[in-house]
């Protein structure tokens, strides 16, 4: 008889397939067609009494509520949810995404910043956050100016975990952990890689800073600004901004 963890490892292997083959089929899909279908579903969950679309809602009052009619804020709301609804019909394009079609997902602004950046020797901490679709330009900026690394946050389900690391890795990307990675940090950026950073999530008061942010005041992750003034690792903030085309500009910039 099987016992606990070999049930628990076919039940996971199991999800990990399903969802594997679900999202390979998914691929296949053109963008744009994914986009509509993504409306659509972006909208069918906005209108679904979900927990999380209070919580959203919420959270914008709060921020830009002085700001905004009431409809403009349901208007907002609406908007976040048809743009999450977009990028789950995104992310199994990373299985075709290369170099030779990149320019059908990505245009690149501020170029220069990053590849000044790299003449240190020093690597560069990319500072990025959940905007537009992280995962996608990970993707990008591994093909581009990879290998690179990222640091992020191993989920709970080992099926889900699995899956985002086969995909994330896929073009030679190291993943490192956030809680005691810092050793691997510091490897990477010896090898001169670009390490990136999501800190737009708030952390516990004795992990960071406070900070004003959208009008109120956030616990911002200190561990890269350190990092930096610690190495000399040069900072390059850089984001992935949906156009109206579709397709997303990878923005980077310089810290004034």
């Amino acid at each position: 008889m099987k016992n606990n963890y070999e049930d628990n490892r076919d039940k996971f292997s199991f999800q990990y397939w399903v969802m594997r083959t679900t999202l390979q089929l998914m691929a296949y899909i053109p963008l744009r067609v994914g986009h509509i279908l993504g409306d659509l579903l972006g909208l069918l969950a906005f209108h679904l009494p979900i927990s999380r679309k209070s919580v959203s809602l919420e959270n914008i009052q709060k921020s830009l509520g002085s700001k905004m009619t009431e409809a403009e804020v349901l208007k907002l709301n609406s908007m976040i949810y048809r743009h999450f609804g977009r990028v789950i019909f995104e992310l199994p394009h990373i299985l075709r995404i290369d170099i030779d079609n990149i320019n059908n997902y990505f245009t690149v602004e501020g170029e220069e910043h990053l590849k000044r950046a790299f003449k240190n020797g020093k690597g560069v901490l990319a500072l990025t956050g959940h905007i537009g679709n992280w995962e996608l330009l990970a993707v990008a900026l591994n093909i581009l100016y990879g290998p690179i690394a990222a640091v992020a946050r191993p989920s709970s389900n080992i099926a889900i975990n699995r899956l985002m690391n086969d995909f994330r890795t896929r073009f030679g990307m190291e993943i490192i952990p956030k809680r005691h990675g810092m050793r691997r940090i510091i490897k990477a950026l010896n090898q001169n890689k670009l390490v990136g950073v999501l800190l737009d999530q708030n952390v516990d008061w004795y992990e960071g800073e406070f900070v004003p942010f959208l009008g109120r005041m956030a616990c911002a992750n200190k561990g890269l600004a350190l990092l930096a003034l610690k190495s000399g690792t040069p900072v390059v903030p850089i984001f992935s901004i949906k156009q109206p085309d579709g397709k997303y500009k990878i923005h980077s910039t310089t810290i004034r």
